[in-house]
């Protein structure tokens, strides 16, 4: 099963743009303290889109943040989507999170250090990218003109998922295009 964190309705866009249907769970919610607490809360997930919510907010804290690397270490794929909250999951300033925490998150569990923002022609369509360094253990799911737009990286079990895109500013059969190479990237089992 699937479920995304977002502020729209996460069952009609995915399972209209990705073509699966059945098996996907959409969860929206549009704050993060519906979450789980412990990694256990997460079981029934296989793949977690995050896209659309500020990881900064002040109900994700410590116990939740930990539940969901516990979760992602134990077999879970965790998709994060870049779309303007990036600095969310990058940042590692001590007290950067509203609980105090100083520890990155995920950030270094990313598969790519996204860094650079450019603008590419992503199959003919303008888009918008932040991407950067590949980490030497890092599988790239999709690359386009030399940009890596989709990689993932192990962390224990599971797997990260970085997307260097938004689907969302893309064309509905281009978003789809980006929604099967995530999907098959964030898939359990064997790394890309």
């Amino acid at each position: 099963t699937l479920s995304a964190v977002d502020r729209r309705p996460a069952a009609d866009w995915l399972a209209e743009d990705s073509g699966r249907t059945g098996d996907i769970v959409g969860a929206e919610t549009a704050s993060p303290s519906a979450l789980p607490r412990a990694w256990l809360g997460w079981g029934g997930v296989d793949i977690l889109v995050w896209t659309g919510i500020d990881p900064r907010s002040p109900s994700l804290d410590e116990k939740r943040r930990e539940a969901l690397v516990q979760w992602v270490a134990r077999g879970g794929s965790f998709v994060c989507v870049h779309g303007g909250l990036i600095d969310g999951w990058l940042d590692g300033s001590p007290g950067g999170w509203p609980d105090g925490g100083d520890e990155p998150f995920v950030q270094l569990a990313l598969p790519t250090s996204p860094t650079t923002r450019r603008e590419i022609a992503l199959w003919g369509e303008p888009a918008s990218v932040l991407t950067g360094a590949r980490r030497p253990d890092a599988d790239v799911a999709l690359e386009h003109g030399g940009v890596d737009i989709v990689t993932s990286r192990r962390l224990g079990l599971g797997r990260v998922v970085y997307v260097a895109a938004s689907p969302r500013n893309l064309s509905p059969q281009s978003e789809a295009r980006l929604w099967r190479a995530i999907l098959r990237a964030a898939t359990p089992g064997p790394a890309v």
